[in-house]
């Protein structure tokens, strides 16, 4: 909007056209800017939490696994069928840590994308994945946690992850 001043001098008042449409792409672009950076930051929290469930899980079933020496041998060498306990009292320590173990394993399966929880002797124990989880049958006791997380499936190992817990002995 142009007035004209005395002694024929004109000035603007307000904005131009142009103007409001180069702050306004200025603005959209910030806006989307910003929205990116939640998407990325609502992600990153859903990884720190797979991560924190699954060496959760992991320590939680090495704790178990040290509760029962009987029952840590039992896992190592496990039997084909074995009545399921969710009580010790009247339930062999045997029987009370693979209906335990069963139960974790169901957990982290439920939990975490393609997860899958074992226990194992294993002297290397931070190699394998879930289909091959390179236990070598030597070595300690040691629980292992396997996972996939989408948002890294770019990555030369597809995304997979692991966490392991050594049991104490």
């Amino acid at each position: 909007m142009q007035r004209r001043k005395a002694g024929g001098l004109t000035t603007s008042a307000g904005f131009s056209l142009i103007e409001m449409l180069v702050a306004t792409t200025v603005f959209s672009f910030g806006m989307g800017g910003m929205a990116a950076m939640m998407l990325s930051a609502a992600g990153g929290m859903s990884e720190a939490e797979h991560h924190s469930l699954a060496h959760l899980g992991a320590a939680d079933m090495a704790a178990t696994l040290q509760l029962s020496p009987a029952a840590l041998q039992h896992l190592a060498n496990p039997p084909g069928a074995t009545p399921l306990c969710f009580e010790q009292d009247g339930c062999s320590s045997e029987d009370w840590a693979t209906a335990r173990y069963l139960l974790w394993q169901t957990r982290i399966a439920s939990e975490l994308p393609g997860g899958r929880g074992m226990a194992c002797r294993d002297s290397t124990p931070h190699d394998g994945t879930a289909e091959a989880p390179a236990c070598d049958n030597a070595g300690p006791m040691v629980t292992k946690v396997f996972w996939e997380d989408p948002r890294r499936a770019h990555e030369a190992d597809g995304g997979k992850r692991r966490a392991v817990a050594q049991v104490p002995q």
